[in-house]
């Protein structure tokens, strides 16, 4: 059993989960804070307790949450998806009863995996590793302590961290408070030292305030950057939609696409949509489900009840709003 490091002062993490709202039990948390609580209890010792609270996160949570730190890059690899897979078979998705007994060893077996990156993580943290400190960071946020961690994303830039994760993520703590001036500072020190993620914030920033030249220039410095994830090109390809350049915007979205981006494959099923080519939409939409685009759904829904294979759908929309994702 290990008891929680923080009575010896700021820099020693908490316990998994320690800063979780845990006072009306699951219910009250996110998938993410019961996973936290159940490798809580594991490092504590009560497995009975850490089991149950993996499968009440199996039931609740949705793919992209379920054992968030067991599938988060925590500088030392990815854990297992299959097993993680498997457990999301096993217990059922979106609430429905389990097909089978839920796999206690399985998930003791994740709940180890984690605890020993968990372990290492915040080794790394302390001996002062920049991207780590900036991991950890996000971690804690996840959880529910933004003051913790506030404090990492800062010692991830005393560190010197080469990919400027700390200033990056200083500036999502305001932006995602409602105070998007008080981001750009953050953003913009991160931009400077190369950040990716920080220039597509600016961007985005900047096109919701109305400012597409801004936005655009910044959006072409994270492609220029490297743009690995694809969301700059997504959003240049917004830009030239809302423009009425559906044929540049259709290679902006390709681009993306070929970066891995999934919402790129959900805008270019809306060009099929717009142009009649309801096939080929419905093609993109489910290869964008299958890679985790939740906005696909939606418009799935649109398309069959369009072709009368459905009762029920929601309301059309338009493209979505920039991305940061």
């Amino acid at each position: 059993m290990r008891e929680s490091g923080r009575t010896g002062g700021e820099e020693t993490p908490p316990l998994p989960g320690e800063y979780a709202d845990d006072t009306d039990g699951p219910a009250s948390m996110t998938p993410l804070q019961i996973a936290a609580c159940a490798l809580r209890a594991f490092v504590q010792g009560d497995e009975e307790r850490a089991v149950s609270l993996c499968e009440t996160a199996v039931l609740v949570g949705a793919d992209t949450e379920l054992f968030a730190m067991a599938e988060y890059r925590l500088g030392i690899g990815v854990a297992d998806h299959q097993a993680v897979r498997h457990l999301l078979d096993a217990a059922g998705v979106g609430g429905m009863a389990p097909a089978h007994p839920f796999p206690r060893a399985q998930a003791l077996n994740n709940l180890r995996a984690r605890d020993a990156q968990w372990t290492e993580l915040c080794h790394r943290a302390r001996s002062g590793d920049g991207p780590s400190c900036s991991d950890l960071g996000v971690l804690l946020r996840g959880w529910g302590d933004e003051t913790g961690a506030e404090h990492w994303y800062r010692k991830a830039i005393d560190a010197g961290d080469p990919t400027a994760g700390g200033a990056n993520n200083l500036g999502n703590l305001p932006r995602d408070q409602g105070r998007p001036d008080d981001a750009v500072p953050w953003w913009t020190r991160a931009a400077e030292q190369g950040a990716v993620a920080s220039m597509v914030s600016l961007g985005a920033l900047a096109y919701e305030r109305g400012d597409t030249a801004l936005a655009e220039r910044w959006f072409r410095a994270a492609i220029t950057a490297g743009d690995p994830d694809g969301v700059a090109a997504t959003n240049m390809g917004g830009i030239a939609h809302d423009q009425g350049r559906a044929g540049k915007a259709a290679q902006w979205w390709t681009q993306a696409v070929d970066k891995g981006h999934a919402p790129a494959l959900t805008q270019l099923a809306g060009l099929a949509m717009e142009r009649g080519d309801l096939e080929s939409a419905e093609r993109l939409l489910r290869q964008a489900l299958e890679q985790g685009d939740p906005h696909a759904l939606n418009a799935l829904a649109i398309l069959l009840e369009r072709t009368g294979r459905t009762e029920d759908g929601g309301p059309t929309t338009g493209p979505p709003a920039p991305t940061t994702d």
